[in-house]
Parts: C-alpha cells; sequence; structure tokens
C-alpha cells in the first residue's frame, strides 16, 4: 500500500468542503476502465505535473497534499501502466503554514507514457483537450474529475457566498474546457489571476448540477441541505424585515394621527365634529397599538359605526389636510 491508513487518520486535519469532495471523487477511480483512467490521469498530469529531467532521462513529477488522491493516482498508474517506474516521495513544507506533500516520481525514459496520456509529444508539453474526450461523456467525465483533483476548489459552506473554481496555466486548455462544459448545461465564467486563467462558477444551482455531473452525491446533497437552509432562513430574514419595517411604518403614521387629533381638538376645541368623526378620534387614542383593520373592527364593535380600513384612511388623510391648513394659517397671522 502506498501510504498506511493509520499514518493518514494521524495527519489528517478536520476537512474542508473542498477536500470532502475531492476524496468523494477519488473513492470512484478504482471502478473506471482503461479509458477512462487515461482521460482521468491526461487531466490531471497536465494541471498537476512538472516535467523533469535527469541526465538525459525525462520524467514527470505529480504531487498532491492529499494523501487519499495521491493514493489512487498510484494504484491507478500500477493497474494500467505496471511497466512505468515509480518513486514515491514525502516532503514537509517549510512555508507558514506546514503541510506534507505527496509526489509521485514518474521516470519515463523513452517518453511513451507521456505521449500516450497527451502530456508531451516529444518537442514540448500538450496543454489542449484531447479530441477524444469531446466525443464521450464518459472521458469528459474522467477529464473533468481529473482536472477538479488537480487544481480544483470550492469554498467550504459556512461562508455566505458560494464559490467553485478551476485553475489553468493556458487560457485555449481553459476556454476549450469552458466551452465543452456549456454543452453539457454548466456554464463557467472565466477570470485572469496572476498567471492563471480561472473557471469559476458562483451561481449555487449550477454549482449543484456540477457536483452531481461529478459523481460527487454526496457533496451535492450537503451542499442542496445548506442552499436550501440558507435559502429558507434568508427568506424568513427578509419577511421578518419586511414586517418589522411594516411595523415601524405603521408606528409612526399611527403617531401622525394622533398628533394631528390631539392638534385638531386643541385648535378647534367649540367644533362640532360628527358622530363618526368623534368615535374615530376616541378609540384612536385610546387604542393606539392597533392596525387600521383592529381600529375599524373597535368602531364596529365598541361603537357600532361601520368603517372600513380604506374608509379610515380617507378620514385621517382629511384630517391631516385640514391640520396642514390651520399650522399654514397661525403661521400667517
Amino acid at each position: 500500500m502506498l501510504i498506511e491508513e493509520k499514518k493518514i487518520k494521524n495527519e489528517r486535519r478536520e476537512q474542508t468542503f473542498s477536500q470532502q469532495v475531492k476524496e468523494e471523487i477519488a473513492a470512484t477511480l478504482n471502478e473506471k476502465s482503461f479509458n477512462e483512467s487515461w482521460s482521468f490521469l491526461s487531466a490531471f498530469i497536465k494541471q498537476n505535473g512538472s516535467l523533469t529531467l535527469n541526465g538525459m532521462k525525462l520524467g514527470v513529477d505529480i504531487q498532491t497534499a492529499n494523501p487519499v488522491i495521491a493514493r489512487r493516482v498510484f494504484q491507478i498508474l500500477r493497474k494500467f501502466y505496471p511497466d512505468v517506474i515509480i518513486e514515491i516521495v514525502v516532503r514537509k513544507t517549510v512555508k507558514l503554514k506546514k503541510q506534507t506533500l505527496y509526489v509521485l516520481r514518474i521516470k519515463d525514459n523513452d517518453k511513451t507514457f507521456l505521449k500516450e496520456i497527451n502530456f508531451f509529444d516529444g518537442e514540448g508539453f500538450i496543454m489542449t483537450l484531447p479530441e477524444r474526450v469531446k466525443e464521450k461523456e464518459r472521458l469528459l467525465l474522467s477529464y473533468m474529475q481529473g482536472l477538479f483533483l488537480a487544481t480544483g476548489s470550492i469554498n467550504n459552506l459556512q461562508l455566505s457566498s458560494y464559490h467553485l473554481e478551476i485553475s489553468f496555466a493556458q487560457e485555449e486548455h481553459a476556454y476549450a474546457v469552458q466551452e465543452i462544459m456549456g454543452k453539457q448545461g454548466i456554464h463557467f465564467k472565466t477570470i485572469k489571476r496572476r498567471n492563471y486563467q480561472i473557471l469559476y462558477i458562483k451561481d449555487s444551482t449550477m454549482i449543484g448540477d456540477y457536483l452531481a455531473f461529478m459523481q460527487a452525491i454526496q457533496a451535492r446533497f450537503s451542499f442542496e441541505d445548506i442552499r436550501i437552509s440558507r435559502d429558507m432562513m434568508n427568506s424568513m430574514n427578509r419577511l421578518i424585515n419586511c414586517e418589522v419595517a411594516n411595523e415601524q411604518k405603521s408606528q409612526k403614521a399611527t403617531a401622525i394621527q394622533i398628533e394631528n387629533i390631539l392638534y385638531l381638538k386643541e385648535e378647534r376645541e367649540n367644533e362640532v365634529f360628527s358622530e363618526k368623526e368623534e368615535a374615530i378620534f376616541e378609540l384612536r387614542l385610546q387604542h393606539q397599538d392597533v392596525s387600521l383593520a383592529e381600529l375599524s373592527d373597535l368602531l364596529s364593535s365598541e361603537k357600532h359605526v361601520d368603517v372600513s380600513k380604506s374608509g379610515l384612511n380617507h378620514v385621517f388623510r382629511k384630517i391631516a389636510k385640514k391640520v396642514k391648513q390651520l399650522k399654514e394659517n397661525n403661521l400667517s397671522l
């Protein structure tokens, strides 16, 4: 075995969602046919491989920080390319965030393997989408899995926004993948970041579709659970905010109504108001926290005065207009 399970468990920290997705995909790799494995390796090594030259001997180094991915890639190479010489190197990074890197050092003296997986043509790198991959969906699936395991990521579900991306060293490669995935109904956007071309998705529904396409079913379920819960919470918050805003608006309107009633009664203390108006004034002053609909019900039950909500609105608008005129007249005196 490439890496002992005990060692993996000891080194593994709390997983990110991106790691969970990758390990779920990696778990399906042993089930692939030769052609599907070829397609996967072609993408993975294009994205993650670096050409090496020792004397006149050509090779490629593949590295990953994920031991599960390293083990799966090693198993595929051993299964379908038994003649390829593979050296396993484990490194510890010396950066601030220390990390273990697993390097598969492939020696390919006659360049047969590198040519076969569409990585090197004898003169230079081949950083394009193989034509064979465009023709069959199973090969496209394996190729996309290889891309994502090599340079893909998706942000943690606890964050407020959704973001999935794959980085490419060559623009032509990125645009070819963008085009063919668009035909699958999965539409990546593109941006340049440093020296890399980035394909990314921010739409939550599209990310869910992409995870399903990649056969990361459990990851998709987790993603959809969080997305639906968050959408429901956002809807509830919007509803609550709307209700609070309406309540504040209603309280402000009620305060103005009461102020106008008191001003009118003070300025026109000798004026005789209609029975309906007196009933409205009295109950509005007594019940300052009720809505117009509730005030209409109180008028009907306590005063036997039938005034609809819209009728009350009309009465208070008339009062507001009259109060405004009184204030303007007082200012002109």
